[in-house]
């Protein structure tokens, strides 16, 4: 099975512990995702207003996000 290396943050579905065979250039840890299959979407806008502000750049997102509830 591959790797998906997780970006997101506060997302339930990122591992708890970082991959041992991965780092990033600036030299953080790298988390690994734990559900078996995702499916990556194009980001996309009514009026292209993300677009313009990315770049064009990264315009990729899991479609299983689901942020952390967190209590405030």
């Amino acid at each position: 099975m591959p790797n998906v290396i997780c970006d997101m943050v506060k997302c339930k579905h990122r591992s708890k512990r970082p991959l041992r065979s991965y780092i990033k250039k600036s030299g953080e840890k790298c988390y690994g995702c734990t559900l078996d299959a995702i499916s990556i979407l194009r980001i996309t806008g009514p009026d292209n207003y993300v677009v313009e502000v990315i770049d064009g750049k990264n315009m990729a997102a899991c479609a299983y996000y689901d942020p952390i509830d967190e209590e405030d």
